[in-house]
């Protein structure tokens, strides 16, 4: 009963945000936001998880880009598509010391994430140019992991 009443009193005077409008709601993303974020499913290349249009989700299929010059890893794995929305929000994670996000933002990869994370032998993070380390304060790529793992 008191752990209810702290959530409630926490709730009403740290009310939680979506993180595209501000407007405040229980999750990460009001409903006009979250209609914003476009997750990619099967069918999607096999390397480098570009979406496609058309195909079966059985299938092991390849972009033309990774038929034509094979990269250095076998498999990234995209959770949503880059759009105006999602540049938006990383943008504020990166640069404007959103660091609250990280958490928000690796709540919403981890449960796509969670299967590939099991077979990963080996995770690492981007390193960051000491430069612009030194400019933002922090790596956004070690703060996601550490929400991840």
């Amino acid at each position: 009963m008191l752990k209810q009443i702290f959530l409630l009193l926490k709730k009403l005077i740290f009310p939680s945000e979506c993180i595209g409008c501000s407007y405040n709601v229980d999750g990460v993303f009001c409903h006009k936001c979250w209609q914003e974020v476009k997750f990619i499913s099967k069918p999607c290349c096999a390397v480098c998880c570009h979406p496609f249009e058309f195909g079966s989700a059985e299938e092991n299929l390849l972009c033309a880009k990774c038929l034509a010059k094979p990269y250095n890893f076998t498999k990234l794995i995209t959770v949503f598509r880059y759009n105006a929305f999602i540049a938006k929000i990383i943008a504020t994670f990166k640069y404007r010391d959103q660091l609250f996000l990280a958490k928000k933002l690796a709540s919403l990869l981890k449960p796509h994430l969670d299967v590939a994370l099991e077979e990963c032998q080996i995770i690492t993070v981007v390193p960051l140019h000491y430069k612009k380390l030194r400019l933002r304060k922090f790596n956004q790529s070690i703060l996601l992991a550490k929400y991840l793992l």
